[in-house]
C-alpha cells in the first residue's frame, strides 16, 4: 500500500476498518455489554 492516499478511502473502507478495530476490543460483536431479555 505504498500508494495508499487519503482520497482513495471510501466510506465502505472506513466502516470496515472501524468494524475490525471494534471487533478486536469486543470479540462478542457488541460495543457494550448487552443484557438479553428473554
Amino acid at each position: 500500500m505504498a500508494e495508499f492516499v487519503l482520497r482513495d478511502i471510501t466510506p465502505e473502507m472506513l466502516t470496515a476498518y472501524v468494524s475490525k478495530q471494534l471487533a478486536a476490543f469486543f470479540p462478542d460483536g457488541h460495543p457494550v455489554p448487552v443484557e438479553r431479555e428473554t
